[in-house]
């Protein structure tokens, strides 16, 4: 996990306020959810939510994303990129490919934040 500098990072404030996580500071510990998500059908999906696709996470979001696309939605992916991720997603979901938009956070206008 990126352990994202934002005071503002969606995902981290969103785990702490449900407390997925109990402090800021585990925040950064990758783990896998035991319990399958319900799966949405003919929805436009913004996947993952509240992380990002790493090494760790790489198998279980292929999976994911196959099983929201064979569920009929359209996806709106959202990552900081890895790029051995990226390629892997891309090579087996070529056949789906019409069906993904990728949203990559890269950068910020803070020069402090953007040196991270």
């Amino acid at each position: 996990m990126h352990n994202c500098l934002y005071f503002y990072c969606y995902a981290r404030r969103w785990a702490l306020r449900y407390r997925f996580v109990q402090d800021a500071g585990s925040w950064s510990d990758e783990r896998l959810k035991t319990k399958a998500p319900k799966v949405p059908k003919n929805k436009l999906v913004m996947f993952p939510t509240t992380h990002d696709i790493s090494p760790f996470y790489l198998d279980r979001a292929i999976s994911a994303i196959h099983e929201l696309i064979s569920a009929g939605n359209r996806l709106l992916l959202v990552s900081t990129p890895h790029l051995k991720c990226i390629r892997r997603i891309c090579a087996e979901a070529m056949d789906c490919s019409a069906n993904i938009v990728f949203r990559f956070s890269i950068g910020s206008l803070r020069d402090d934040l953007a040196a991270f």
